[in-house]
């Protein structure tokens, strides 16, 4: 995301309007402990409103105590929304039920009570599924809604939610803390107005944790107005939690649990990186933040967010890995999005992941923060993934079809972009004689995106016609249609060369609908490994499956709880198949080879 400009404005009013108790009905939460008179009032009484000429909103979060295994049973919310002009029966607040394939804690909003100048609304709530992986919850007003509104209401949190491979929006508590996006549990209006945002916590008595968000650490105020968007791509962490924070405050890296990695060197990594790519983005970007929490089940996924990305951590992650997928979420952070196509099912994550895959381990190998070696590693596991993928011929729409619902398609354009990438750059060098590059292309994408003009299909292909001529117009086509990609052998400079090696290619034996809802074992493959590790047609896969981390790690084995008739067990065993050819690429001893590409 590109950042603007600081903007400060004063907030100097506070609401003044402390809600009755007697209001107050707990009838639907009964398991949860109460909110006092005091703390609801604190809640209202606390929050601030920003100066009249723009508009605000002002968050309040107080999360509950920990209880004695370290859960933070609930958080309760409290917004006050300038600037709201919605007619009797329009959408006034709405939540995600599912975003990305993740499950939000819409369910698990009660109290919920709003009101505006005029008293108390009453809400009518509608359920809708936009997509397979996308439901959202609306709430309508009884009457016409001008001006603020103020809401509170208590999330509570599930301990024992299952982990899975999703997205990590969720709000999910544990080891003392509590952690989640903002979509997972804010309540917000449905337009486009940028509004000033105040964030305030009044955390437990006796409080020993720590509190922050994508804003940065405790209580903070926005630097610039944010759409609702960008507020729902806020990340909230509270509780015991581990901060690094550079010295100007620009930089802060926080996480839950206790990484087996170095967190606090991996944010000093980060923060200089970060530096580095200011300068390339030639970005005046004055705060940003990094945060983890652990998920097993998924470790090294991430997510790009406000002025800010997160990402998961498991017993087996590496200070190397974390490093280099600190590199591809903070390109996001930078990098301007190509919003998809979704009327004609394209998908632009060749766009988006292609080119954070492809810069991740350029751009830290340009700015001596990782050597030779450890470029050459992160692009073969790359290159290897995509020439070894089973869908590596999948068509741009199937990616959009079956990005959440097989890890094969939604990995595709994450490695074949990165090599399209690398193709792209090759093509405008020789083309231009070597006094251009990929680097300059995305720069003209970003200046399109600050002058205010879209940044789609027809830009890029406006772009590739003017960088490399229609024969770059031509492989773009190709690429979309599930054209294998093959970069020159020196398209990583001339350090590198191509060659073939053999590797074993993902395959779990038997059919990937095994790991869909029944969630039956299918297709199992004669003499394939799951078929020496006993898996039988007709088996229930209770637990486990093909993540992305397992796809990317041609070592590392799977491990699926089986039940058979009246017994359940676990099977274990590497998911790879014979080895084949395979595109790599390794040192190639060049005489200029002591500087980078």
């Amino acid at each position: 995301m590109t950042m603007k400009h600081l903007v400060r404005h004063a907030f100097d009013r506070f609401f003044r309007k402390q809600p009755p108790c007697a209001k107050r009905s707990f009838a639907n939460t009964a398991r949860l402990p109460a909110l006092t008179c005091a703390a609801s009032a604190l809640l209202w009484v606390t929050a601030v409103m920003a100066a009249p000429s723009t508009p605000g909103l002002n968050l309040v979060l107080q999360p509950a105590a920990a209880d004695a295994q370290g859960a933070v049973p609930s958080i309760d919310v409290a917004l006050e929304i300038d600037a709201l002009a919605v007619k009797k029966g329009a959408t006034l607040l709405q939540i995600n039920l599912m975003d990305s394939a993740t499950v939000t804690s819409a369910k698990q909003i009660h109290d919920l009570q709003v009101e505006d100048a005029k008293g108390a609304l009453r809400l009518t709530a509608q359920d809708e599924t936009l997509t397979s992986s996308e439901q959202i919850r609306r709430w309508h007003a009884d009457r016409d809604v001008q001006g603020a509104v103020k809401l509170r209401y208590r999330v509570a949190i599930d301990p024992g939610s299952p982990l899975n491979g999703t997205p990590m929006f969720e709000v999910r508590t544990g080891e003392g803390a509590v952690s989640g996006a903002g979509l997972a549990f804010l309540l917000l209006p449905d337009d486009s107005v940028e509004r000033m945002l105040r964030v305030r916590w009044r955390l437990p008595a006796g409080e020993q944790g720590q509190a922050l968000s994508s804003l940065g650490v405790g209580d903070v105020d926005s630097p610039r107005p944010l759409t609702v968007d960008e507020v729902r791509h806020l990340y909230f962490m509270q509780g015991k939690l581990g901060v690094f924070q550079a010295k100007d405050g620009g930089f802060v890296g926080a996480w839950t649990g206790t990484p087996l990695f170095p967190a606090e060197r991996v944010m000093r990594w980060t923060e200089t990186l970060h530096t580095y790519y200011m300068t390339f983005f030639h970005s005046d970007a004055a705060r940003f933040v990094v945060l983890t929490r652990a998920n097993p089940h998924n470790p090294g996924s991430g997510i790009g967010l406000t002025d800010s990305f997160a990402f998961t951590y498991g017993p087996a992650t590496t200070e190397e890995g974390i490093q280099l997928l600190l590199a591809h979420e903070m390109f996001h952070a930078f990098m301007v999005d190509m919003p998809a196509n979704e009327a004609a099912r394209q998908s632009t994550a060749w766009f988006s992941e292609g080119l954070a895959i492809y810069y991740q381990r350029m751009l830290p190998l340009r700015a001596g923060l990782i050597d030779r070696a450890m470029f050459l590693h992160d692009l073969n596991r790359s290159a290897a993934q995509y020439y070894t993928n089973s869908a590596r011929h999948g068509t741009n729409v199937e990616v959009f079809d079956k990005f959440w619902t097989d890890a094969r398609f939604r990995l595709l354009p994450y490695n074949r972009g990165s090599m399209y990438f690398a193709q792209l750059d090759a093509a405008i060098r020789a083309h231009s004689a070597g006094k251009r590059s990929l680097d300059d292309l995305v720069l003209a994408v970003i200046a399109e995106h600050r002058a205010g003009r879209p940044v789609d299909e027809a830009l890029w292909r406006k772009l590739l016609l003017a960088e490399a001529g229609r024969q770059a117009v031509a492989d773009y086509q190709a690429m979309q249609m599930g054209k294998l990609v093959l970069p020159p052998s020196n398209a990583f400079g001339p350090c590198f060369r191509r060659v073939l090696r053999k590797t074993r290619p993902f395959d779990p034996g038997v059919a990937m609908s095994t790991f869909a809802s029944p969630k039956k074992v299918v297709g199992l493959i004669a003499g394939s490994e799951a078929d020496k590790a006993g898996l039988r047609n007709g088996d229930t896969v209770l637990k486990g499956g093909p993540g992305d981390a397992l796809l990317n790690d041609p070592g590392q084995t799977m491990t699926l709880t089986i039940r058979r008739g009246a017994q359940t067990f676990d099977v274990t065993y590497l998911p790879r198949g014979a080895p084949v050819d395979t595109y790599q690429w390794e040192q190639a001893g060049a005489p200029q080879c002591d500087q980078t590409p």
